[in-house]
């Protein structure tokens, strides 16, 4: 059986590895994290995401399709010039450390069953981890997503 220590360590990278992975999420170039990203309902109840970007006065806009849902969608938001992240890295990283505090063990076990079960085991309630560890290191990023972060 492992011990206390070892448990808690395992806890601590399981929390690093999932806010890396709650912050590519968010992060990652795709219609719906696109701040200029809106979608428009037709009649017919269906909705499309289509870009909102503005381009500077006097110059030549155009609507452009940019959905999740369609391919051409995917491959103009990975193309677009204009992309730019609804939230920063500090927003995401902030979101998800909210959510560990202020959640209870089972709905942190909804999302994350390993950690609620390392959680049960250890004796900790939902938020009291998260907490003591305040200080420690975010996930790296590369320099694009870095990049995307400043912008949005």
């Amino acid at each position: 059986m492992k011990n206390s220590g070892a448990l808690l360590q395992k806890l601590k990278q399981l929390k690093f590895r999932y806010r890396k992975a709650y912050i590519d999420k968010y992060l990652k170039r795709c219609p719906q994290n696109c701040c200029f990203n809106h979608q428009e309902v037709f009649r017919s109840g269906k909705k499309v995401g289509l870009c909102r970007f503005r381009p500077e006065e006097g110059s030549l806009w155009e609507v452009v399709l940019c959905d999740e849902e369609t391919t051409e969608g995917l491959k103009q938001a990975n193309s677009c010039l204009h992309f730019s992240s609804r939230k920063s890295l500090e927003e995401l990283n902030e979101e998800f450390r909210k959510f560990l505090v202020s959640s209870t063990i089972g709905q942190i076990a909804y999302h994350y069953k390993d950690v609620a079960a390392l959680m049960w085991v250890l004796e900790i309630r939902g938020g009291e981890w998260a907490l003591e560890e305040e200080e420690e290191s975010a996930p790296s990023f590369s320099k694009e997503e870095e990049s995307l972060s400043e912008r949005g």
